[in-house]
């Protein structure tokens, strides 16, 4: 299985901290989707970005990185937890049979 995961991300047109300053809600800015791929050995945790079909990340997938990065991919979130649990699967199972073969 492939660690590399390839898909579009979710950015921000208007920074977060400007969009603070002069008093716009996240709802002012819609976003956009770029191409993007990462290893996803990165990925510690996984959910759903949003269950609400008017929200532009409806059904998409938000990782939580072990550097402390948060990204919502637009991986249906079905899909890539899947993927993860698999992948991670197969490490431990990697792991359990190398730690069988020391003893």
């Amino acid at each position: 299985m492939s660690n590399i995961h390839r898909c579009k991300v979710f950015c921000h047109n208007i920074d977060p901290d400007q969009m603070e300053l002069m008093g716009l809600d996240s709802e002012t800015d819609r976003g956009k989707w770029l191409p993007f791929a990462f290893r996803i050995d990165a990925v510690s945790m996984c959910k759903m970005t949003s269950d609400d079909p008017d929200h532009p990340t409806f059904g998409c997938t938000s990782l939580f990185i072990d550097n402390g990065d948060t990204y919502i991919i637009n991986t249906p979130f079905q899909v890539f937890e899947n993927l993860f649990i698999g992948y991670v699967d197969d490490i431990e199972q990697e792991e359990s049979t190398e730690d069988d073969m020391i003893l």
